[in-house]
């Protein structure tokens, strides 16, 4: 290896650091109460059990790991200014309704999965968020309650 091969690759790895959210804990204390009114509202007989604020385009979102009634694991994420971002649950790829894993299949019949997740959104839609491999290349995935592909990132196709 080069010297010119390794410079290319510590550059390429300091502009991706650089364009990731900053991401830092902070006690749940410290978070403005109406952002922790509205991820307690999210889990009704939940608990709170860790925070971290990132900023992404300028905007501040805080992501909680929560426990819901029943001792589930999720994450909260809310905005700076009080508004439900989303509400995720990793989930079993064999618990996704069947209208989901078909329009799944068909855009991609040989997807492998890795995680798969529930989402709640805060404008009310039910997404399921699914990354793992489709043709030797990592993909995320994202699909409604109803079988509407909102995204479908993957490197296979180009």
């Amino acid at each position: 290896m080069n010297t010119r091969t390794v410079l290319a690759g510590v550059a390429a790895l300091a502009i991706a650091l650089s364009s990731a959210p900053a991401k830092d804990d902070v006690e749940l204390h410290q978070v403005p109460e109406e952002v922790r009114e509205t991820a307690l509202d999210a889990i009704p007989g939940g608990r709170l059990v860790s925070v971290s604020v990132e900023t992404e385009n300028g905007v501040k979102i805080y992501e909680f790991i929560a426990e819901d009634a029943d001792g589930e694991e999720l994450e909260i994420d809310v905005f700076e200014d009080g508004r439900l971002e989303e509400v995720e649950r990793v989930i079993d790829f064999e618990d996704i309704p069947n209208v989901v894993r078909d329009a799944l299949a068909e855009r991609a019949p040989d997807f492998v999965p890795r995680e798969t997740e529930w989402s709640y959104r805060g404008d009310g839609k039910i997404v399921y968020e699914f990354s793992g491999k489709y043709r030797g290349a990592e993909i995320d995935a994202e699909i409604t309650e109803d079988g509407e592909i909102l995204l479908f990132d993957d490197d296979a196709d180009s």
